[in-house]
C-alpha cells in the first residue's frame, strides 16, 4: 500500500479524436504513436515524462495495472499493411496485438492486458509496420482511448 499520498488508485486516461498525423514507421522498430491532440483526462500518481506521450508511475509501491487501449487506425501506404500496437514499459514491448489494416479505412484494434508498475517505471504507445517498413505514412490513430487502472 503507497502511504503518505493521496488515498485514491493510481490512474491514467487519454483520448484523441479526429488525429490527422501518421506515424512514420521504420522497420523492425518499434516507434512511439503521434497522438497529436491527446488530451489527458484522469492522471493520478502518474507525470508526463520529456518523451511525447510518455507516462511515468510516481507512486512509491508497485501496483497492478490494468490497461485498455481501444484505436481507430489506418495507413495511408497503398494496400493491406500488418501492424502492431503495442505497450513500451521502461523502453521494452511485451504486450501487443497485431492487425492487418487497410490504406486509408479505419479498422479498430483493441488492446487490454495487466502489468506491474514500479516506481519510475514509463509508459508508451508504440506501433510497428511489417508490411510497409520504413514509411512516413505507416501507422495513423484517428482516434484513441487509453486508460491504465489500479486493480
Amino acid at each position: 500500500m503507497n502511504t503518505n499520498v493521496d488515498p485514491c488508485n493510481a490512474a491514467l486516461e487519454g483520448l484523441v479524436n479526429g488525429n490527422t498525423t501518421f506515424t512514420s514507421t521504420v522497420a523492425g522498430v518499434w516507434v512511439p504513436i503521434d497522438l497529436t491532440g491527446f488530451a489527458v483526462g484522469t492522471i493520478s500518481r502518474f507525470a508526463p515524462t520529456l518523451n511525447p506521450y510518455e507516462f511515468a508511475y510516481d507512486g512509491k509501491d508497485p501496483i497492478r495495472c490494468l490497461i485498455n487501449i481501444n484505436c481507430q487506425a489506418d495507413h495511408s501506404t497503398g494496400g493491406i499493411d500488418t501492424v502492431q500496437l503495442g505497450i513500451s514499459q521502461n523502453g521494452t514491448v511485451n504486450v501487443f496485438v497485431q492487425a492487418e489494416l487497410s490504406s486509408g479505412q479505419a479498422s479498430q484494434v483493441a488492446l487490454t492486458t495487466v502489468v506491474t508498475a514500479n516506481f519510475g517505471d514509463t509508459f508508451q504507445l508504440v506501433c510497428k509496420n511489417l508490411t510497409a517498413g520504413t514509411n512516413a505514412n505507416g501507422f495513423r490513430a484517428q482516434s484513441l482511448n487509453a486508460s491504465l487502472v489500479e486493480v
